[in-house]
């Protein structure tokens, strides 16, 4: 279950692959819980693969819903978390379920 792959990486601080809407992403999830409308999601960092818009170089924070993901597999690729990390900053989650730890 995507759920279950994507926990796991939180817990363990590994990165994952996953497909949402169709485009392939590589991504660092940092935390999952529900966003305002109550729609799970995923607080990920996005540092390769495709998107519907443009990826900087260094990578991006994205907010992606559980709805969209059609798969979930770790990847392998060592763990990326930006020194912008900050669970009170993001606006992707109004609650949170489980979060990497800041700092």
């Amino acid at each position: 279950m995507i759920l279950d792959v994507i926990e796991k990486a939180i817990r363990e601080r590994r990165c994952v692959t996953v497909v949402h809407d169709g485009t392939t992403r590589r991504v660092a999830p940092h935390a999952v819980g529900f966003t305002r409308d109550d729609v799970p999601a995923v607080f990920v960092f996005q540092y390769a693969g495709q998107t519907t818009s443009t990826l900087p170089f260094e990578g991006e924070w994205r907010c992606l819903h559980f709805a969209h993901l059609s798969h979930a597999s770790e990847n392998g690729d060592r763990w990326r978390s930006p020194s912008n990390y900050s669970l009170s900053r993001q606006t992707c989650l109004k609650q949170i379920v489980l979060a990497v730890a800041e700092g």
